[in-house]
């Protein structure tokens, strides 16, 4: 019976060492993702523009330079809200030619 329970804990050390290079394993794949994380481009910050386009920007620029309405009116004409409205007048990237 002794010889039966020493093969049973060779074969529990061996089982020891298989787990302990499965560790060394993990660790090498988070060191990779930990770089494929820093590697990745940066997310910009706020709230995602969806809807600005070109026609819509040029529509509010006229409505609300030329024709003197106010930000709620150009919002109810555009079909966006008045903070949409202020956001795109307020977009430093924003060139009036007027």
């Amino acid at each position: 019976m002794s010889e039966s329970s020493d093969i049973e804990d060779m074969e529990m050390l061996d089982g020891l060492d298989d787990l302990s290079s499965l560790d060394d394993e993990l660790e090498g794949e988070d060191a990779v993702l930990k770089e494929r994380v820093s590697s990745s481009p940066k997310k910009r910050k706020g709230r995602p523009r969806n809807g600005v386009n070109e026609q819509r920007l040029s529509e509010v620029v006229r409505l609300y330079f030329l024709e003197k309405m106010s930000m709620r009116q150009v919002a109810d004409i555009v079909g966006v809200s008045h903070m949409s409205v202020y956001r795109m007048l307020s977009d430093p990237d924003l060139e009036l030619l007027i």
